[in-house]
């Protein structure tokens, strides 16, 4: 497959994407965080995906899982879902406690074609998905507004009149995160969502951040057992 049927793809997926909140937050209970980290053993490309389930009210793990493999799609900026989908749906499937919510270390709608890896996955699975990206991605040669240096201040990344997504300062004196809708759940309430997982010792909600610690430790294991 190359570049242009993958943007066909994502061009057709466009119109599955719902804005609106499938399940009510207040009939949240668990949410699962996703990561990929990549590594090259003999010049092949391998990634690892790691899952993990949270219990919202106790931030509880609940149970993690993970998959690896070879990677054969070179990266392109815009088309990483198709790079990483397949090893998030394996980790996913092996889930047996599985979140009413996914948060992804990458990008929703805050994507120049509204495709980002979580609207991308969050489709093919019909979830409530989130992302939640550590750097900003530059859509349409924009910038997002300064954001206030206080926890929890917010500004809009807006395009044209269409907002989509928001960059949320988590800490004092640290970068913002930037947080935009998946699928199947609204900005302000993936927003509010989040805010209750943020702790005192990372910027990055506890969902991705555990989920970004599994992927480094898996690495690091393949590595070292060379199981690959």
């Amino acid at each position: 497959m190359n570049d242009t049927e993958m943007v066909q793809i994502q061009l057709e997926l466009q119109s599955k994407i719902s804005l609106k909140d499938k399940i009510d937050i207040n009939n949240i209970k668990s949410i699962t965080g996703v990561d990929v980290a990549y590594f090259m053993i003999d010049d092949k490309e391998y990634a690892v995906c790691y899952a993990v389930t949270l219990d919202r009210n106790t931030h509880e793990m609940l149970e993690y899982t993970q998959e690896y493999g070879v990677i054969e799609i070179p990266y392109t900026s815009g088309l990483l879902a198709f790079r990483e989908k397949d090893l998030i749906l394996g980790a996913w499937k092996k889930l047996k406690k599985k979140g009413d919510v996914i948060v992804f270390d990458g990008n929703g709608i805050l994507h120049e074609r509204k495709m980002g890896i979580a609207t991308h996955v969050g489709i093919l699975l019909d979830m409530p998905t989130i992302g939640v990206a550590k750097t900003f991605y530059d859509i349409h040669g924009i910038d997002y507004p300064i954001v206030g240096n206080r926890k929890f201040d917010t500004t809009d990344i807006e395009y044209k009149g269409f907002v989509y997504g928001k960059a949320l300062r988590t800490r004092p004196d640290c970068k913002p995160v930037f947080i935009s809708s998946g699928t199947n759940i609204s900005l302000d309430t993936a927003v509010c969502l989040l805010k209750e997982f943020v702790t005192d010792d990372s910027r990055i909600p506890l969902p991705t951040q555990l989920a970004d610690i599994g992927t480094h430790a898996a690495r690091r294991t393949l590595l070292n057992e060379r199981r690959i």
